[in-house]
């Protein structure tokens, strides 16, 4: 997903944690998630995704990658999924327990019409959600070396809405749902959000 020239990080993160995905699931799978954000340098103090006054405030896209589940992933999967990333992965790094962050589901709607990706045709789902936030009063953190350092603030990861996009393939040969992803705090944002993945991801299967 080549992302030089947009308002993106332009380095995809990876990280693999297949053990507490597989127990999010119940089932034994291999999970990877590839993320970025917004963070024009890394000479600026704090990325966007750390500003509450910026409309990329929390705010991360990328994909799941998600193999062995020997079927395509229902909604109800893929919403466990997007809350063990948000409970498990995406708050912790941020200083806040599992065990206390927030994440409700709140509307969740399935488009009536695929999304095309080279010849895939992708299964679209909006939602909307109450969760935590990353601001929080500054400590140390080993992800502000990634994030930068958050503003002085007495607020303790605040609970806001948020809204986000799935857009879900399923590639039988490889027993492997991807699922590309958008978390902002606005419509507004995810679709420019979504446009970019629809703009820059790149799909290659080669033959084996």
């Amino acid at each position: 997903m080549p992302l030089h020239g947009t308002s993106m990080l332009p380095v995809l993160m990876t990280y693999n944690d297949s053990e507490r995905a597989s127990k999010a699931l119940h089932m034994p799978v291999s999970f990877t998630v590839d993320y970025t954000f917004r963070r024009p340098s890394f000479f600026l103090g704090r990325s966007y995704v750390m500003d509450p006054d910026e409309s990329l405030y929390s705010s991360f896209t990328g994909a799941y990658w998600v193999s062995g589940t020997g079927h395509p992933l229902a909604l109800e999967e893929l919403a466990l999924l997007v809350e063990f990333d948000v409970k498990k992965l995406m708050l912790p790094s941020f200083g806040l327990s599992s065990s206390e962050a927030v994440f409700e589901k709140k509307h969740v709607l399935k488009s009536g019409f695929p999304v095309m990706i080279r010849s895939d045709a992708f299964t679209k789902y909006t939602g909307s959600f109450i969760m935590s936030t990353p601001l929080h009063p500054r400590d140390f953190q080993l992800s502000y070396l990634l994030y930068g350092i958050p503003p002085k603030s007495f607020e303790f990861y605040p609970v806001q809405p948020m809204y986000g996009v799935l857009l879900h393939h399923y590639y039988p040969d490889e027993d492997l749902n991807l699922i590309l992803y958008a978390l902002a705090s606005s419509k507004d944002t995810v679709q420019s959000l979504e446009e970019t993945l629809l703009s820059r991801v790149q799909i290659e299967r080669n033959a084996h």
